[in-house]
């Protein structure tokens, strides 16, 4: 098995919601405005620039390549070509007159390329307003999923198979990093302008759902996707599917060390009437350690 697949995913859970899996034998998938993260990427999201501001930085860019300490490089590029050209003839006196032409010559530039991420923000709209995310980790020991997702220990965790000819096709890993995404920025738009970037295409979408912020890289998440185009006047609190699964794909539910004893009793009865193959754990605490195993319990 390569480094991004996975054979089973857990859903940390309540044990309100745990029983309401079991009982509809569906599983929630949310629009990524529906999620608790305020870093999180969703259709309401926007650069982190105006048509106004991405003007300044294309000719703060332009300043700082003729008076800067080194040559312009990208010359491949005809505006870093004109730049260069500028600054070997020293055609502008002062920083103040640089930038009096240069929001003359970059104005229509700017306006062009203003075009372009409208068109770009549009399909992102699109895109966003109809992914659907399920949200999972990899492994049923997570403490901290537990503390943050399991009702602190009170709440139930339940393991399904992952891959193909599931309900679970295609889970993607999380990355964590120091820096939240955006959709685009002023950085990667005058990159963009002077050839060291391409212009950002709809294929990184997906890719931009799959990062977080680093503080919470403990919960191991993995993320499934599916795609559910809402009605364009649907309250956006609904832009949510609840997805079948079959019996067979729930492969084991695990009980917190906390879950209380009229919980794991409904959660049993519902695994013995329908899910036969499923098998029940209870966690333990392991002796003078911060960390959990598993026993299994008799459901027959």
């Amino acid at each position: 098995m390569v480094a991004d697949e996975i054979a089973s995913l857990v859903k940390f859970c309540t044990a309100e919601t745990g029983l309401k899996v079991l009982n509809s034998q569906s599983l929630r998938w949310s629009a990524p405005h529906l999620f608790n993260d305020p870093f999180e990427l969703s259709h309401k999201s926007e650069p982190d620039f105006t048509p106004d501001t991405l003007l300044k930085g294309m000719i703060k860019e332009a300043v700082a390549m003729l008076f800067g300490p080194s040559d312009p490089t990208g010359k491949s590029n005809r505006l870093v070509a004109a730049v260069a050209r500028w600054r070997e003839e020293d055609r502008f006196g002062s920083e103040e007159e640089a930038t009096q032409v240069l929001n003359q010559l970059l104005s229509q530039i700017a306006t062009q390329q203003q075009e372009g991420i409208d068109t770009y923000m549009s399909a992102w709209r699109q895109f966003s307003r109809s992914l659907r995310i399920c949200c999972f980790s990899d492994k049923p020991n997570n403490m901290d999923a537990w503390q943050r997702y399991g009702e602190n220990h009170a709440g139930v965790a339940l393991r399904f198979s992952a891959g193909d000819d599931t309900a679970l096709p295609n889970p993607k890993r999380v990355t964590y990093s120091q820096v939240p995404p955006l959709v685009t920025s002023l950085k990667q738009q005058v990159a963009v302008t002077y050839g060291k970037e391409t212009a950002p295409s709809p294929d990184s979408f997906l890719e931009k759902m799959l990062n977080k912020s680093k503080s919470n890289n403990v919960e191991r998440e993995w993320r499934c996707f599916s795609s559910e185009e809402p009605d364009a006047m649907s309250d956006e609190s609904l832009w949510y599917a609840n997805k079948q699964f079959s019996a067979p794909e729930l492969k084991a539910v695990y009980f917190g060390l906390g879950t209380s004893r009229t919980d794991k009793d409904n959660v049993i009865k519902l695994i013995k009437e329908k899910y036969k193959s499923t098998k029940v754990y209870q966690a333990v605490a392991l002796p003078n350690r911060y960390e959990i195993d598993f026993v299994q319990l008799a459901t027959k």
